[in-house]
């Protein structure tokens, strides 16, 4: 008798009821094992089983599984398979997945060190219409920015992106990452002008950039400075940061 055919989303498959762990190599792939494989840190194991269900289906649901694949091969640091895989959506698109494989795009490049071309594509890019989508946007272009040595851009994309976020934690979550992200573009040789802009919260981030860098080489040299900037900054949406991250336990080890 044959068994009963069990279809899903992504595609059809018999029932065969438990398999055995000796068969589990053998199953058809399946969102639920990609996603297992994910969790488990295999995110090239991953993106190899959304490219395969993306095989066995066409229209909007192949290219869902697509983009999942290229963001597991993005997280895999597998630049040149994601772009392999991205290059492969049917189009046309409708306005959602439009907007998703823009985004795609502008990572594939920024993963592959292109980062002229990433803020070029970024830059084009429209808003979107809601905060869960304008967020990742913001990020992305953020990234970008930083990518294509733009820190000034960079940081404006993060005031902007502050307006979208939920709650306090993640509001001091996404300025550390900021400070961070200034502080290697310091390290890294990016040119860092706060001559740039008149705007004063983009002023004193870009300040601040390569001061936290000469804290992480020097920190105790470094409290003089922070300070003054401080002095300079006192209403500063970073000023928490540098008092608890880069002040607080130097202040306290050399009163």
């Amino acid at each position: 008798m044959d068994r009963p055919l069990r279809c899903g989303r992504y595609g059809c498959t018999r029932s065969t009821g438990c398999p055995s762990l000796t068969r589990q190599g053998e199953l058809p792939p399946s969102v639920d094992r990609a996603e297992a494989q994910a969790r488990q840190g295999d995110q090239a194991g991953a993106a190899r089983i959304y490219e395969a269900l993306a095989a066995q289906n066409s229209g909007p649901n192949r290219n869902e599984l697509v983009f999942r694949a290229t963001r597991a091969y993005l997280l895999a640091r597998l630049p040149e398979e994601a772009a392999r895989i991205l290059a492969t959506v049917e189009k046309p698109l409708n306005l959602q997945q439009n907007q998703q494989y823009a985004l795609l795009d502008v990572q594939v490049a920024i993963a592959r060190g292109q980062g002229a071309l990433a803020w070029q594509k970024v830059s084009v890019i429209s808003v979107p219409p809601t905060v869960p989508e304008t967020t990742e946007y913001l990020r992305i272009r953020k990234q970008a920015a930083f990518a294509a040595g733009r820190p000034a851009d960079a940081v404006s994309a993060e005031i902007s992106l502050e307006r979208g976020l939920p709650n306090a934690q993640d509001l001091r979550q996404s300025r550390a990452n900021l400070l961070s992200e200034l502080r290697d573009a310091s390290d890294h040789g990016v040119r860092i002008d706060p001559r740039a802009t008149a705007d004063p919260v983009v002023h004193g981030w870009l300040e601040l950039g390569p001061l936290a860098a000469e804290a992480a080489r020097n920190p105790n040299g470094a409290i003089a400075d922070l300070e003054a900037w401080r002095a300079r900054n006192p209403n500063h949406p970073a000023n928490d940061i540098v008092r608890t991250q880069l002040l607080l336990g130097r202040q306290q080890a050399h009163p």
